[in-house]
């Protein structure tokens, strides 16, 4: 059995914060360790949900499948659900991680079968890749106005999600 499938390895799925109760979540690293203990975060474990983890200060080594991820500052990497992973809690790095369940890009099982264009570009942007700096800065300013925006309107948000379909 190979270790990617190795059913000793914890499973984690998404559950969300009670800020974010849109099937997604911006939390900063330090935020996460704060949330989870560092320990916890230092285990191999596997997901079953995405995971855009941006690096904005430091450098990490991010394990990836059983593959050491060597990270600094401007680092983007994007994970998928059935992933095994394990962050370093040891470098003093800090960063900005999304998280969001597949349900979030394929509200029905329909979708996902019937959008195999989607599902096909999500596989390809596996892995990890290095932004200029002013990418970085772009990126971050998106997610302080998701934030600012998700946060502080939390009821006409839900009430305008609800709505979009309409």
């Amino acid at each position: 059995m190979s270790p990617s499938n190795d059913p000793g390895i914890e499973r984690r799925k998404y559950r969300p914060s009670g800020a974010y109760p849109f099937g997604v979540e911006i939390v900063s690293m330090s935020d996460l360790k704060g949330r989870t203990g560092g320990n916890h975060l230092s285990r191999v474990h596997r997901i079953e949900f995405y995971m855009l983890i941006l690096v904005t200060r430091g450098e990490c080594t991010h394990v990836i499948d059983f593959e050491a991820v060597r990270c600094r500052a401007g680092s983007l990497m994007l994970l998928k659900p059935s992933q095994a992973e394990m962050f370093d809690v040891v470098s003093d790095w800090d960063g900005w991680i999304t998280l969001f369940g597949p349900e979030f890009l394929f509200p029905t099982q329909s979708m996902l079968t019937s959008d195999s264009a989607l599902v096909n570009r999500l596989e390809e942007m596996i892995g990890c890749i290095q932004l200029p700096e002013k990418d970085t800065s772009h990126v971050e300013s998106a997610r302080d106005r998701f934030n600012s925006w998700s946060i502080q309107t939390r009821t006409p948000l839900r009430g305008y999600l609800r709505n979009a379909g309409s």
